[in-house]
């Protein structure tokens, strides 16, 4: 691999922040394979192109021929991070977690090789400590530090609860560091004070601490507001292919230069060059791009022809789906029970904006009724048809 500054400029491209540049300098140019730690909760099962972007750094390091080892809090999620948080998270049952983290392999393996990638769990380690290792643990934290957070402090200043074990959940973070002894461990912004405390709990146990680098977040398909499922403005790594490029084309011309930045690895001068085309064009180039990475090449040229011929000259496309009834239904059910929307309400509102045709007429009526012997297609949104007959 390169030592130089110019490979570590692309490898921390876009990074928020870095503790340190210096230190990551040393370790490299010191020729030695870095570990670098990711700390996932599984609590949330769908990874988005949001999660994409410290994955698609970590991938960067393995492409330069360092190791990932993704650390799936199965102790500390029974916990709950409280980073960020205004209140008390809930906890997931040990049937959830494993069935979380299962998904959570599959999804990042679309990004890392796996060649280079250890999935661990933290409770392997710290599912096993008495009572009195942990008073050991805790008699070396600063209880200080913890609670002169933003999100704590916020919530002391309202006359808010803190749990006990919300406490605890930065220490045990750290100790997975001083078990692992990580060079360098990623995150988002909202981690830096556990990671503080971590990089001290090295220290504390005579390691070098690790290096800190965050990432920032990827505005949504808005424009707006962070990518999040709950804001309905996201694009899941588990879309297919068609999909995923058609929502990429969707996407406002303002956010395109950070998505090219954040999740590919078009060099800084090709971006520009990039950047300068029609809009279109551009956005074509960098749906192609992340298609490709995620799903392959054959299925994003696929996905470019099928939004060329679909979207831009408007053709219905022949591969439709047909779903069938026996008796009355309504549109908003039919289209919710495609699988293609996530709740009722994303249905509604396409459905009250003008988003649904039948049969190339626009129905506004989340009520209509399909009757009996009513056979058509229906178009759900700029990307989705499928055919319904009522027997």
């Amino acid at each position: 691999m390169k030592d130089n500054l110019n490979s570590i400029d692309f490898l921390l491209r876009c990074a928020d922040t870095v503790v340190s540049k210096d230190e990551l300098q040393k370790r490299i140019s010191s020729k030695k394979k870095l570990n670098l730690k990711l700390g996932v909760d599984p609590t949330a099962p769908e990874l988005h192109l949001g999660h994409m972007v410290i994955l698609k750094v970590l991938r960067r390091f393995q492409d330069h021929g360092h190791n990932v080892q993704i650390v799936i809090g199965g102790f500390t999620a029974l916990v709950g991070d409280p980073s960020g948080k205004k209140t008390t998270r809930p906890v997931l049952s040990a049937v959830e977690i494993e069935k979380n983290t299962k998904r959570y392999k599959e999804q990042a393996l679309l990004i890392l090789d796996s060649r280079k990638t250890d999935f661990l769990n933290n409770n392997d380690w710290l599912g096993n400590l008495s009572a009195a290792e942990i008073l050991g643990i805790c008699q070396a934290r600063s209880l200080n530090r913890i609670i002169e957070r933003d999100d704590f402090r916020g919530r002391l200043n309202r006359g808010e609860s803190i749990r006990v074990h919300e406490v605890l959940y930065p220490i045990f973070q750290a100790h997975d560091s001083v078990v692992m002894c990580p060079d360098v461990e990623m995150g988002g912004t909202d981690q830096i004070p556990n990671f503080m405390t971590t990089r001290q709990a090295m220290k504390e146990s005579g390691q070098d601490p690790e290096i800190v680098i965050t990432m920032p977040l990827l505005v949504g398909l808005d424009g707006k507001k962070k990518m999040s499922k709950s804001y309905e403005n996201h694009i899941s790594l588990e879309e297919n292919a068609k999909d995923m490029y058609g929502k990429l084309m969707s996407l406002p011309d303002a956010p395109m230069k950070d998505y090219f930045h954040l999740l590919t690895d078009i060099e800084e001068l090709k971006i520009s060059e990039i950047l300068s085309m029609h809009p279109m064009d551009s956005k074509k180039i960098l749906a192609f791009e992340i298609t490709s990475f995620l799903k392959g090449e054959e299925s994003a040229l696929s996905a470019r022809s099928h939004f060329e011929n679909t979207i831009q000259k408007k053709t219905i496309p022949d591969d439709r789906k047909t779903f069938t009834y026996s008796s009355d239904v309504n549109l908003l059910d039919v289209i919710h029970k495609t699988g293609n929307f996530s709740s009722k309400n994303e249905v509604k509102r396409l459905i009250s904006g003008g988003g649904v045709k039948v049969d190339g007429d626009t129905i506004n009526d989340w009520q209509f009724i399909f009757k009996p012997k009513f056979k058509g297609t229906v178009k759900a949104g700029k990307r989705f048809w499928f055919d319904l007959e009522v027997l």
